[in-house]
């Protein structure tokens, strides 16, 4: 399962990222693991906490539920959950911690920064002659890219 940040308008220089691993992501200016150069985004802006990755066996009948994801705001300028163009928008106060959920939008700073939070899970097939369990082995790997 995979996380991906994609830009949300034609800003200049904006990339599109993938979180594939649990673990603590920092935005912001140089040194940080998903880097805006905009004149809003503090050194540190904003946390990306992502919890561990669960796989999902299509035959246990389970329902796919991706991982937790939250952001935290550090920043000067402000961090917005789900602002719609030309309002204010949902502002996170100083150490906020918000849950985001799959097709949320998140802009850093007073400018145009925005991403889209979209859940992509990795499906893989196998095919064999034998109808056997996964195993566990390889189950593991699976689990920890996503």
């Amino acid at each position: 399962m995979v996380w991906a940040l994609t830009p949300v308008g034609t800003e200049r220089g904006a990339q599109k990222y993938y979180i594939s691993a649990a673990g603590t992501y920092t935005v912001g200016r140089k040194d940080c693991d998903i880097v805006q150069t905009e004149t809003s985004i503090s050194r540190v802006h904003a946390e990306i906490a992502v919890e561990k990755m669960v796989a999902w066996e299509p035959r246990s009948g389970a329902p796919a539920s991706p991982s937790c994801v939250s952001v935290v705001d550090r920043s000067k300028y402000g961090t917005f959950v789900n602002k719609v163009q030309g309002t204010q928008g949902s502002r996170l106060r100083k150490d906020e911690v918000v849950v985001l959920s799959d097709g949320d939008t998140v802009t850093f700073g007073n400018g145009n920064m925005t991403f889209r939070f979209s859940f992509i899970p990795i499906v893989v097939f196998f095919h064999g002659k034998k109808s056997a369990r996964i195993d566990r082995s390889l189950q593991a790997v699976m689990t920890s890219i996503g």
